[in-house]
């Protein structure tokens, strides 16, 4: 459970679901200092698939530059959980990326 403090300055939010909901809060109240620090805290910690998801629920892109570039060298495929998290429209793109940079590498290899 996330925990309020006196204290301006001090943050006890660490993880991605405590620091969502300060975000939100942050865009809906027009929060632009607390906004920035959640984005800024939240592009440290999330992950690509949560950094889309966050993007596009809260209109932020700050953090997003090459997360799906990124999500495309990953080792691992996109799980279905992630799929259904990111969306067709998402997945879909993503998956052109992939195939795009597979036949790249194949006439380069």
């Amino acid at each position: 459970m996330l925990q309020f403090t006196r204290y301006c300055g001090v943050f006890t939010a660490t993880t991605v679901n405590e620091w969502t909901p300060i975000l939100a809060l942050a865009v809906e109240w027009n929060f632009q200092s607390i906004k920035a620090l959640g984005v800024n805290r939240l592009c440290a910690i999330a992950t690509a698939v949560d950094k889309i998801v966050l993007g596009r629920r809260y209109n932020i892109f700050e953090c997003l530059e090459n997360t799906y570039i990124n999500l495309c060298w990953w080792d691992e495929a996109l799980t279905v959980e992630e799929g259904i998290l990111l969306g067709i429209e998402d997945v879909i793109k993503i998956a052109a990326v992939c195939q795009r940079k597979n036949r790249f590498a194949f006439f380069l290899g």
